[in-house]
């Protein structure tokens, strides 16, 4: 479910047309839908009213100005990612946790590529937000960080150094996803499209990363082949 998605249901819970609790998700839920095409940089207060169908009045019951709204629906969207990462078992192998994250991050990054693009530009320029996307690249690493505790004996200098690699591995996939979906601009990849072949490509060059060797044969589909290549030119 993208986070648009998840706002709308929250308005469609309440009946009352002045509940706190049905006006303001009708708020960020319009900024959202202004940030699929638009940048938070140049929305006003008359754009996210005209969204929610709602008052000048309304909107400053509950937000300051258009920045304000912008850095509190990226702020909850990031949130809400929190609550939708896989849940990591210490029994399952490191590549099946690497999958299920990077599948959850690719997917999660396509449903919500208007907020995505936003923040990622954003943080260049404003604070509060170059803190939600820091927030957000510490909760992922944190995740897998939380494995390596679970399952391997490994000592806090260690965690720091997979926290380093993993800030390095995650810029991989980052500016891949920034490319196909245009975040700086048109598409500038004619990079394959096939995205589960591109899941289990990232998760595969991510494992060989951290782990200095290729996945389990048993795990692999899509990118089997790339690994046989890898072989190959050694």
């Amino acid at each position: 479910m993208s986070f648009a998605d998840y706002l709308d249901a929250l308005v469609r819970r309440s009946t009352k047309q002045r509940d706190p609790e049905r006006t303001r998700p009708l708020l960020l839920s319009a900024a959202v839908r202004f940030s699929e095409t638009g940048s938070f940089a140049i929305m006003t207060v008359r754009d996210v009213v005209r969204l929610a169908r709602t008052s000048h009045g309304t909107f400053y019951l509950y937000f300051n100005s258009a920045e304000d709204i912008a850095v509190e629906v990226l702020s909850s969207f990031v949130e809400y990612e929190l609550r939708t990462l896989p849940e990591i078992d210490k029994e399952r192998h490191p590549f099946e946790v690497r999958l299920a994250m990077v599948r959850w991050y690719q997917q999660s990054f396509r449903a919500n590529v208007g907020l995505m693009r936003n923040m990622v530009l954003l943080s260049d320029s404003v604070p509060e937000v170059a803190e939600i996307w820091r927030r957000r690249g510490k909760m992922i690493i944190d995740r897998f960080l939380d494995h390596y505790r679970q399952r391997y004996n490994v000592t806090p200098e260690e965690l720091n150094l997979l926290r380093i690699a993993h800030h390095a591995v995650g810029s991989m996939s980052d500016h891949s996803l920034f490319a196909r979906y245009g975040v700086h601009g048109a598409s500038e990849t004619s990079e394959e499209r096939d995205e589960d072949l591109l899941i289990e490509l990232h998760a595969t060059l991510s494992y060989r990363a951290i782990f200095g060797e290729d996945p389990p044969a048993e795990f692999l589909d899509r990118s089997a082949r790339f690994v046989s290549l890898g072989a190959k030119l050694r």
